[in-house]
């Protein structure tokens, strides 16, 4: 089974579709991620990628955590990011929300394993329909997620809400860059990999989001984060890792889909752009 949900040519690829009929369908999109982060939930886990310690440090800089505060981790997975925050700052409290139970269960146990289970919670929910009040976070953090989202204007609408006019949102997640044909080549190449992905956004197209919330850019970073094809296949469950394998070589010596995809040895070797960005409300940080 090929999911689809964004067919060449309907529209450049690392920006925001917008109108009738022009995004995949949420439900639809969230049934496969469900159903790919149940399958694979203990290898994400135990992923290089997500647990790469640079990545996870230059987030935790960009949260800027205060004592006490309250943080919100979106899509939180196996609770890598949450567990982590509160490790960085043992006064602030932790809500994991996640779509996928198998990842809730696996949070909570990473949670009690690392002695932060007293100040790290989780829960079930999806990013579009937060289940939390207006203005209950300090801080609201999203890794790794916003390319599965069907309609990311109402992901940023409600991360924004939660945080309020005085809150903190921190987003994390792969830049489609300037290339417009490598980024569609990597988005067609990424849903053999995983059918839940959408699509990559450029870090303008991130920033245009949360601006048309009332967000304003207050501090943003760039990470280059390595992996090799092999190990990110032989941790997925995807449709046709064949075809995702032909795309990288086929990029090679070219565009590289955008990720640098090289040679090392008989293997393949990339780096994914990352855009960090710390977004505050009007009442929030000033310049």
């Amino acid at each position: 089974m090929r999911a689809d949900p964004a067919r060449p040519g309907t529209v450049e690829p690392g920006t925001v579709r917008s109108g009738p009929g022009s995004s995949p369908d949420g439900d639809t999109v969230l049934r496969l991620a469900v159903e790919q982060f149940t399958v694979h939930a203990e290898s994400f886990g135990s992923s290089p990628v997500m647990n790469d310690a640079g990545a996870l440090d230059a987030l935790v800089e960009l949260c800027a955590l205060q004592p006490g505060d309250r943080v919100l981790d979106v899509a939180c997975g196996p609770g890598i990011v949450s567990c982590r925050l509160a490790e960085a700052e043992p006064t602030v409290t932790v809500v994991g929300v996640d779509a996928t139970p198998a990842m809730v269960t696996l949070a909570e146990a990473r949670a009690a394993e690392g002695g932060v289970g007293d100040r790290v919670t989780f829960r079930a929910g999806r990013m579009e329909q937060l289940p939390f009040a207006d203005a209950g976070f300090d801080v609201v953090v999203s890794r790794y997620a916003l390319h599965h989202a069907a309609d990311p204007a109402a992901v940023a609408a409600e991360l924004a809400r939660v945080a309020g006019p005085a809150g903190r949102v921190v987003v994390f997640d792969f830049d489609a860059g300037e290339h417009p044909v490598a980024a569609q080549a990597y988005d067609e190449a990424e849903r053999f990999r995983d059918p839940s992905h959408v699509r990559n956004l450029t870090a303008a197209a991130q920033r245009t989001l949360f601006d048309a919330v009332g967000l304003r850019l207050d501090a943003s970073c760039a990470h280059r984060l390595p992996a090799d094809l092999d190990t990110v296949l032989s941790l997925s469950h995807g449709t046709d890792h064949g075809r995702v394998r032909s795309a990288f070589e086929a990029s090679i010596g070219g565009h590289g889909l955008g990720v640098g995809a090289h040679r090392v040895g008989d293997g393949i070797a990339f780096a994914y752009p990352i855009c960090g960005s710390r977004f505050v409300g009007p009442d929030g940080r000033p310049d």
